[in-house]
């Protein structure tokens, strides 16, 4: 499925993608985020972007548009010295692409009653990403 050239609708009116296309901008999505490319970030997302970032199941993080995304993107950066989401498997139903990642931080500041700058933090998730117009429209993490 990864390289088939079968063309998929990218959401409600959206244009075409094909599953290759949507593999090339996940994958571009994570080697932006894993350099703190905010503004290449910024061009793979729709401009009525949704996100939600849900640990232990409660959302932490949420952002509504292409403005509360940018400043949460931002502020993420300021979060880490380093950081590396390494994909570990790749899946697609033809309308979404869900990844399973292994994260790895480190802590640029203390966390309150909670790790401490310079600390490694070692995670598994899994991310699901939609698309409409080409882009990425929706981002749902689950740790």
């Amino acid at each position: 499925l990864f390289g088939s050239p079968l063309k998929t609708q990218s959401g409600q009116g959206g244009m075409m993608m094909t599953l290759k296309e949507m593999r090339a901008m996940v994958t571009r999505y994570l080697e932006c985020y894993n350099n703190f490319d905010v503004a290449g970030i910024m061009a793979l997302v729709h401009p009525e972007i949704e996100f939600q970032n849900v640990c232990n199941g409660v959302v932490s993080a949420q952002a509504s548009g292409e403005e509360q995304f940018r400043n949460l993107a931002e502020l993420s950066t300021h979060l880490f010295s380093e950081r590396e989401q390494l994909l570990k498997e790749y899946s697609t139903d033809g309308e979404s692409a869900t990844i399973e990642v292994e994260y790895i931080g480190v802590l640029a500041s203390d966390i309150e009653d909670g790790p401490q700058a310079g600390e490694t933090i070692h995670l598994r998730g899994r991310s699901t990403f939609q698309f409409r117009d080409g882009k990425i429209f929706r981002i749902v993490d689950m740790s």
